[in-house]
């Protein structure tokens, strides 16, 4: 884990490799988070993984992949939305609800988050530049204090894992 700015080592983890897992190793890690801290990270979605590090008091902003389904609850002025990172039992519900063509009546139990998708042009050193589509999940809900474009700027995509420090948006981005 390391600091986006200084790159300063935060803490580590290791494990042999036919070990190797890195939803456990990330479990490691947690007392290292502090409430201070906005972990910025891809691929980590989970319901457990999410409260395990959210109880530590951190904020955090994974990347998600694109066809993990959020429910929109509220749609907010910058355009995210509010929705639930469903528990493991609410996520097979909904999934067989969807998958018979039904709707279910309620939101699922689970974390309340804010999506949040963006584009990012890439502009290769060789080759056409492209443009690439991004997810991120958060638990920093509103939209006035962590503005979505903020967001996504903070969180570059070459970037797999980061630790950023928390701030009070100022100004404009």
């Amino acid at each position: 884990m390391t600091e986006c700015g200084t790159h300063a080592l935060i803490d580590a983890a290791f494990d042999a490799v036919a070990k190797f897992s890195e939803h456990k190793l990330a479990r490691q890690l947690l007392a290292s988070l502090r409430p201070d801290m906005l972990l910025a990270d891809r691929n980590f979605s989970g319901y457990e993984l999410w409260g395990l590090a959210r109880a530590t008091g951190a904020h955090l902003a994974w990347r998600i992949k694109k066809n993990l389904a959020f429910v929109p609850l509220r749609v907010l002025p910058d355009g995210p939305y509010l929705s639930v990172m469903p528990t493991p039992k609410e996520t097979i519900r909904h999934g067989q609800a969807r998958a018979a063509g039904r709707t279910p009546a309620e939101p699922p139990k689970g974390h309340t988050v804010r999506i949040i998708q963006y584009t990012v042009t890439v502009r290769p050193r060789v080759g056409l530049p492209r443009t690439e589509t991004f997810r991120l999940v958060t638990s920093l809900l509103d939209h006035r204090l962590a503005p979505a474009r903020q967001l996504a700027m903070t969180y570059r995509p070459s970037v797999d894992s980061r630790l950023l420090p928390m701030r009070r948006p100022s100004g404009s981005y």
